[in-house]
């Protein structure tokens, strides 16, 4: 039995949406674990690359991640940016034909107030809803 299929799902799904959006928490200046199983259960040789893998072909992929510090960037703590830190991402979205999307980060999550997260949250939902700009390979 093929494992792409038993996970709930997602396939079908996949194969109907126009944009992918994968919502997480970085952690240890990565994804978790469990998105990493996802990834590797569900863009399967044949289906989602390959020869015959084209089913996700002109699709758009977002990112949101929130992230419990603020302190990311060139000149900061972490010395890595966002989209710097998502980069495997953007090659697996390349490698599977789709349309890598700027991603919507939510900074210093950890302590966020409230009037901020509803601020973030406001701002998450306008996102997804409008035409966000495609990332270049070394953007």
């Amino acid at each position: 039995m093929n494992i792409q299929f038993q996970l709930f799902g997602y396939t079908p799904v996949l194969e109907k949406a126009d944009r992918v959006v994968l919502q997480f928490p970085i952690q240890w200046y990565s994804s978790p674990a469990l998105l990493k199983q996802w990834e590797d259960q569900v863009l399967t040789y044949g289906w989602a690359y390959g020869n015959k893998g084209t089913a996700l072909h002109g699709k758009e992929l977002l990112i949101a991640v929130t992230v419990g510090a603020d302190n990311y960037g060139h000149d900061d703590f972490v010395g890595y940016t966002i989209d710097e830190l998502l980069r495997p991402l953007q090659a697996t979205s390349h490698l599977i034909g789709m349309r890598y999307l700027k991603p919507f980060a939510v900074m210093g999550a950890s302590s966020i107030s409230d009037e901020n997260l509803q601020k973030a949250a406001e701002e998450y939902e306008q996102y997804l809803q409008k035409d966000v700009a495609t990332l270049g390979t070394f953007e």
